[in-house]
């Protein structure tokens, strides 16, 4: 296991992830996922290696994308837009994966992200985010952590932030159903279209049928103009 989280920092592709884990047992594999590469969270390099399928691997095991670096207390969240200045890959696809699937957008202070249409002055923003940080969350704003994060804080993930903060906050239980059942993936479908209402009632339908343990087949009709968003709803 300490090779191939070795071998991740190096670009391992996902088909050998997966070949590596599947001889061991889940809860060996949700261990050793949890530990540190050189004092950081392995989740942290799956972010870094840039294959969304292997950040799934990681949470299908548990990892939390909630994780933190423990020597500066920095969010997987903020490192990932760190990520995205990468002028070689786009990593939003990245950012929005992580919001789907529950990272918190907590620590990015309202004055960072509106209004949308505002440039971030990087040295007055820095001091609206350490002043508004704790005394034990504000370290990794220093010094160039910060600047780097706040560069990589353009209009897509500040629009993507916005709309992580628009979101209602879900129980515990909903994440619970829809992982029996698979399907943690509709809780990311505010982030497809921009039709709330919509949205909401469908994912308050799938959770009702997953909890009816109903053999009957649930049909789902969308019925809407031309670019609405349907076709994004179904995939």
């Amino acid at each position: 296991m300490r090779s191939l989280l070795s071998e991740l920092r190096d670009g391992v592709r996902c088909k050998a992830v997966k070949e590596h884990l599947r001889p061991e047992s889940d809860e060996f594999v949700r261990l050793e996922l949890n530990r540190g590469i050189c004092g950081l969270p392995s989740i942290f390099y799956a972010v870094q290696h840039g294959d969304i399928r292997i950040l799934q691997e990681w949470v299908g095991y548990g990892v939390s994308v909630n994780t933190v670096s423990p020597d500066s207390n920095m969010p997987l969240l903020g490192f990932s837009i760190i990520r995205s200045t990468d002028k070689e890959h786009d990593k939003t696809e990245m950012v929005t994966t992580l919001l789907r699937l529950g990272a918190s957008p907590s620590f990015v202070p309202k004055a960072l992200i509106f209004p949308l249409h505002a440039k971030l002055n990087i040295s007055d923003s820095l001091k609206k985010a350490s002043h508004k940080c704790g005394d034990d969350d504000d370290k990794w704003w220093e010094g160039n952590m910060g600047k780097q994060f706040l560069s990589g804080l353009n209009l897509t993930p500040r629009y993507l932030l916005a709309k992580a903060k628009g979101i209602p906050e879900l129980p515990p239980r909903f994440w619970q159903v829809a992982k029996r059942h698979e399907s943690e993936a509709i809780f990311g479908i505010h982030y497809l279209v921009a039709q709330e209402y919509a949205v909401s009632e469908l994912i308050r339908h799938l959770l009702g049928y997953f909890l009816l343990q109903s053999e009957r087949p649930l049909v789902l009709v969308f019925g809407r103009p031309s670019g609405h968003g349907k076709t994004e709803i179904a995939k």
